[in-house]
């Protein structure tokens, strides 16, 4: 265990280090001690599997805004006229995870090609949007909205991520568009990641997302028929060619326990909860909007735990929290 525990802290290392805030083996202890004492070494070999992929340090974000640079599908072999005439974006109102990449990559194309790149510049007709993950797509049709009342007709915007969740990319490109392009834009969406979360590629996905064994529990049961629809995972649902997981698990048997486990911690934490719409939204599995047991990412960087992840990765405090303690400390806006 003590070998598990200090392998899961060198993954994280950098998470928030410089605030002093990334999960030591201390931290690790006393957060793998409020599962199933059976089943927490199996949690802690999940956590090492799952974020040896899904974790994005600092290096690494940095690794790939500069790739972008002189990514040739992108610049079309020209770096230094294309990044001279674009515009980067920085328009979205919560959070700051476009405002940290935006910054970090005018350094970068500073450093790399002496160029000052235009940010927010509405007399271009080419723009770029950067962010790290795309989950349910919400945040991109808001900030798109906000952008469509000042971008010019026809421009050009290349939508880039780290990674984006298959159903929200669809959302976003393949529903809501067709109805809210406004500006008759040419819109592209890149990634270096894709994640998985269509409905008919349940067992390739890259969430956690508990099968029909999860009903055992009262507790489950109880709080799923609160709500009109929801999906349970169907372990004999057969892959479509187009299903491209990462493979986050390393077992089917060690995914079930996991999706259990966050998932009874989560309900645990849910009913704590005194704000009724809190209670609504944030699910045991992650904040999502839609019915069920949660979003269930496990994508997160060295800047923050996203609120779509299980409510037991970053619900609570290190210090006097008598209810639940947290892997990660996430920050607030």
């Amino acid at each position: 265990m003590e070998e598990l525990v200090t392998q899961l802290a060198g993954i994280l290392k950098d998470y928030r280090s410089d605030e002093g805030l990334n999960p030591t083996p201390q931290i690790i202890k006393k957060w793998i001690s409020q599962f199933t004492p059976q089943n927490q070494q199996v949690i802690l070999k999940e956590m090492i599997h799952i974020f040896d992929k899904m974790y994005v340090s600092e290096q690494e974000i940095d690794k790939f805004l500069l790739g972008l640079i002189t990514n040739e599908n992108l610049t079309n072999n020209n770096p230094k006229l294309f990044w001279s005439n674009i515009s980067l974006l920085n328009i979205q109102k919560d959070g700051q995870s476009q405002n940290i990449m935006v910054e970090k990559f005018k350094k970068l194309l500073w450093q790399e090609l002496k160029i000052n790149v235009a940010i927010n510049d509405y007399s271009k007709s080419h723009y770029i949007y950067l962010d790290d993950f795309l989950f349910s797509g919400m945040k991109l049709r808001t900030d798109l909205t906000t952008f469509m009342q000042h971008a010019p007709y026809n421009a050009k915007i290349d939508i880039i991520y780290i990674g984006y969740f298959t159903s929200g990319k669809y959302y976003v490109k393949d529903i809501w568009l067709k109805d809210n392009n406004s500006k008759n834009l040419d819109i592209g969406i890149w990634r270096l990641i894709e994640l998985e979360n269509k409905n008919n590629c349940q067992n390739s996905s890259d969430v956690l997302l508990p099968t029909n064994d999860i009903l055992e529990y009262n507790l489950v049961n109880e709080y799923l028929q609160k709500q009109e629809k929801y999906t349970i995972r169907d372990i004999n649902q057969q892959p479509h060619y187009y299903c491209n997981g990462n493979n986050i698990f390393s077992s089917e048997e060690n995914r079930i326990i996991v999706e259990r486990e966050f998932t009874l911690a989560g309900l645990k934490i849910n009913s704590s909860i005194h704000d009724e719409r809190k209670k609504l939204y944030w699910k045991p599995l992650g904040i999502t909007s839609l019915k069920g047991l949660g979003f269930g990412a496990m994508v997160l960087t060295y800047r923050n735990c996203p609120n779509n992840t299980p409510l037991a990765l970053w619900w609570g405090d290190w210090d006097n929290n008598v209810i639940w303690t947290p892997l990660f400390q996430r920050k607030t806006y």
